[in-house]
């Protein structure tokens, strides 16, 4: 990995750190049963370990383990777009293509480095 890179994980793991050491503290501190707001900020530190654990993990692997992490992101984007979204039977072709078709190719491109 370059030294940026590393550089930008190790604040993002020391910045995580001291949000999940103060949502701990507040967590310890506040009365029970913890307030949603408290509750929800415990949720968003911890969803973002995750976060950021998938891209480290995508950076140790470089180029094409990014591409492989925003494959996957690609597709579970548009997968909840397509489901809050209203679809008439004649978009399923469509929506076909663009899962098994459009998406692919594209990340095909960016993976051959033809752009």
């Amino acid at each position: 990995m370059r030294h940026e890179i590393s550089i930008l994980i190790i604040g993002l793991f020391v910045v995580l750190s001291t949000a999940s050491v103060t949502a701990g503290i507040l967590s310890m501190r506040a009365p029970k049963p913890l307030s949603a707001t408290l509750v929800n900020l415990t949720q968003r530190i911890n969803a973002w370990w995750v976060m950021v654990a998938l891209m480290t993990v995508a950076f140790f692997f470089g180029r094409y383990g990014m591409t492989i992490l925003f494959a996957l992101i690609s597709f579970a984007a548009l997968r909840e777009f397509v489901t809050l979204t209203h679809s008439r039977r004649s978009d399923h072709w469509v929506l076909l293509g663009m899962f098994g078709i459009v998406i692919p190719f594209q990340y095909w491109l960016v993976w051959t480095a033809w752009y």
